[in-house]
């Protein structure tokens, strides 16, 4: 699927698409590309922590790699992408990106009860 097919499925109403949260991230991406999306600590050469700011264009370019790699899997509206992470700046795109596709996610944390 090309960005533009993407970004169209993205911007449908919820109702039509259910990608609400990507619909409001690609309007965003596309008014405003260069104001930064997201900010995290990082750790330099130096090993000093620096805040990274990533724009709303390199999010979005991000977003739509990992899109496109979860259609290439099949993934579709209506299934579910299961995410173990950490809390990190990688989890935003990973969410986004099947919320375009129209999968759902499933958060998963390394340190959840088994249970869960």
């Amino acid at each position: 699927m090309e960005a533009s097919t993407i970004n169209q499925q993205a911007r449908k109403s919820p109702n039509e698409a259910g990608i609400n949260l990507a619909a409001a991230f690609f309007k965003k991406a596309e008014m405003s590309p260069n104001l930064t999306a997201i900010c995290f600590p990082k750790e330099d050469r130096r090993g000093n922590t620096v805040l990274e700011n990533v724009s709303y264009s390199r999010l979005k370019k991000q977003i739509e790699k990992i899109a496109y790699f979860l259609q290439s899997k099949g993934i579709k509206k209506g299934d579910r992408v299961g995410i173990l992470s950490e809390t990190r700046p990688e989890w935003i795109q990973a969410e986004l990106a099947s919320y375009t596709v129209g999968a759902s996610v499933v958060t998963l944390y390394p340190d959840d009860p088994p249970e869960k």
